[in-house]
């Protein structure tokens, strides 16, 4: 896409799921039309952002101009779907990250004819009206539109000004981060820091369980098993108490808050795909697949270190994630966790 000018009068946006926020926004825009991004905060260009659930349309366009209609949209005494009054142009792709698709559409004036007199024109012809728009009958017989697509480029919307925010006393806009990531280490939380949180964990929890198995091998100290059998059912029983102890230390915690108090030490917690905590059902998932983790000697643990999104075994049973407490990055939306 390329920027016209002070003839740039609207730009729409459709992102596939749910719309973009203000900083997501900005830097992508800054990559898919950088001089537009530039004309919109400089003149106020008004935005229209969209967001389609379900799956993306084959035929962008007919969806676009259907919203545009909808929505009314008009930069003066005609509507912007009037292709005898404004240039459209349409711009698809994909943001690599999460696969969410985007199409933007940037509505510019059109530039009247220079006529000169006493000159005979070079060209001659008729003007060609773009064909009339009709609603899509099913996307099996939509045609896909012959659209600009990088789906290498991180792509994305822009939304400025804020809404309740124009004018020029509104302020300059917010600084943009030096570009997106490429990869999803800065949005979820690495190996060092999870087991910073689990010796610490391993702390607390050495208190509840001194506390309750030393007062049980203190009272049978005195008997000792005669029998194999008898040792290996008492010593059992020391063991399953140790494991509902663990699983209950981090279960509850983990369902209430998302945080045990390792991780609150740490400034980290478990979340959904969704940003909350776990829950119930959900946290006792993840404890089964911690214990299957841990008995795998220790490599579903390890799996931290090599996994894109930092998921350990357990979190990828139970569709968890550890994201920071406090967020120091700003997430693209849709992103799970967040």
């Amino acid at each position: 896409m390329s920027s016209s000018g002070s003839r740039l009068a609207h730009i729409f946006i459709w992102k596939e799921g749910t719309a973009p926020d203000l900083q997501y926004a900005q830097q992508a825009l800054g990559v898919v039309n950088p001089e537009a991004a530039v004309e919109m905060e400089r003149s106020n260009v008004p935005v229209q952002l969209f967001g389609i659930t379900g799956p993306w349309p084959d035929d962008p366009w007919a969806r676009g101009m259907a919203d545009m209609q909808r929505a009314g949209a008009n930069a003066g005494d005609y509507p912007l779907t009037d292709t005898a009054h404004y240039d459209l142009s349409g711009w698809q792709g994909t943001d690599r990250r999460t696969g969410e698709h985007i199409f933007v559409v940037t509505a510019y004036r059109r530039a009247a004819p220079l006529i000169i007199e006493d000159q005979q024109p070079r060209f001659t012809g008729e003007g060609l009206a773009p064909p009339a728009f009709a609603e899509p009958s099913s996307p099996a017989q939509q045609s896909r539109p012959q659209i600009p697509y990088y789906p290498e480029r991180p792509t994305g919307p822009l939304a400025w000004p804020p809404a309740g925010e124009t004018g020029p006393d509104r302020g300059e806009p917010p600084a943009l981060q030096a570009g997106l990531h490429d990869s999803y280490a800065p949005f979820y939380v690495g190996f060092g820091p999870r087991v910073v949180a689990g010796l610490v964990d391993f702390f607390f929890m050495s208190l509840f369980q001194v506390g309750a198995l030393g007062s049980i091998i203190a009272a049978s100290a005195s008997e000792q098993p005669a029998e194999f059998g008898s040792a290996l059912l008492t010593y059992g029983l020391y063991t399953g108490l140790a494991v509902l102890i663990f699983s209950a230390y981090h279960v509850i915690q983990w369902s209430i808050w998302g945080q045990t108090f390792g991780k609150k030490l740490v400034g980290i917690k478990v979340v959904a795909a969704n940003g909350d905590a776990p829950g119930w059902g959900r946290s006792l998932l993840r404890m089964v697949g911690y214990l299957f983790s841990l008995s795998l000697g220790g490599w579903g643990i390890v799996m931290i270190a090599l996994d894109p999104r930092r998921q350990a075994l357990h979190d990828k049973i139970a569709e968890t994630f550890v994201v920071p407490e406090k967020a120091t990055v700003h997430a693209p939306a849709g992103l799970p966790g967040y």
